[in-house]
């Protein structure tokens, strides 16, 4: 896009949503921290916004379908989240749940070893050094994340660690990626939150979808719905704003909504409106 989106108001973006989600089956999907969550110092602080749960407990009963696709395992996203019915695409795509079924990518379940030595070997190799200041090492199994939100200075810690997880990732035939303040550890495989909208929509036939963000990693989702609306989907991507949001964020969405509050109030009255209108019959029914 290359232009940068200015912030808008929940109810001027509700009102590009609504001609979005008019195109049936749609579907709404969102990632979870810094999103439907404000950001916490580590990932176990993180509490999903009270509104924005409410009223994708509404919108579940309005739209076709929802999804949460993060970076976390699906199992924890799901017991953060708390919603029957929704998919839960954990591991940037590595892994899905839905109703209690659990499928796993079988190239990344081989991996699962690997992302293991290679947490524990970066955790040795950093011990002592600058790069071991307020490390939160999270092994999700398929994948592994490196916290240094907590580091005094967390400027300091970056490239140590960074030289560090990279030169031991790629002798375990791993790739790492970065979040805001993270490491990510994954397999060597083209799978992300891209990849599993893509599939969701042709999965279930999606015409309408929104898909909300805020981290490097949903960049590769806003990407792939910039593409597939030249196959004739309509999709609006939507950021949510932060002093720690990547400027890519600004330029790849459609709509950027200010904070994690404005979300939850957009979702609100997104919900109001569906469930005044015709299209918001339920689609589940």
């Amino acid at each position: 896009m290359g232009e940068t989106t200015r912030v808008q108001a929940p109810a001027e973006a509700v009102a590009e949503f609504l001609p979005v989600l008019a195109h049936r089956p749609a579907g709404l999907f969102s990632d979870f921290d810094g999103t439907l969550s404000p950001l916490a110092a580590s990932p176990e602080q993180a509490i999903m916004h009270p509104r924005a749960r409410g009223a994708l407990v509404r919108l579940l009963a309005q739209v076709d379908e929802v999804g949460i696709i993060t970076g976390r395992a699906a199992l924890t996203a799901e017991a953060m989240v708390g919603i029957d019915g929704i998919d839960y695409v954990g591991n940037h795509g590595l892994e899905w749940r839905r109703h209690g079924q659990h499928v796993e990518h079988p190239e990344s379940v081989a991996s699962a070893g690997d992302v293991s030595a290679t947490m524990t070997e970066i955790k040795q190799r950093v011990a002592g050094t600058v790069a071991d200041d307020g490390l939160l090492f999270e092994d999700k199994r398929l994948s592994g994340s490196i916290h240094y939100r907590e580091a005094k200075h967390p400027e300091r810690v970056r490239d140590p660690l960074f030289a560090v997880a990279s030169e031991v990732a790629n002798a375990h035939g791993l790739v790492i990626t970065e979040g805001r303040k993270i490491v990510e550890i994954r397999p060597k495989l083209v799978v992300n939150k891209g990849t599993a909208l893509q599939r969701l929509i042709k999965e279930r036939g999606l015409r309408g979808v929104l898909f909300f963000g805020d981290d490097v990693t949903d960049l590769d989702g806003f990407r792939m719905l910039h593409d597939m609306r030249r196959e004739g989907l309509q999709a609006l991507t939507v950021g949510v704003a932060s002093p720690e949001a990547p400027s890519e964020i600004y330029q790849l969405s459609d709509i950027v909504l200010g904070s994690v509050d404005d979300l939850a109030d957009a979702l609100e009255r997104l919900a109001d409106a569906l469930e005044t209108t015709p299209a918001g019959t339920n689609p589940h029914g």
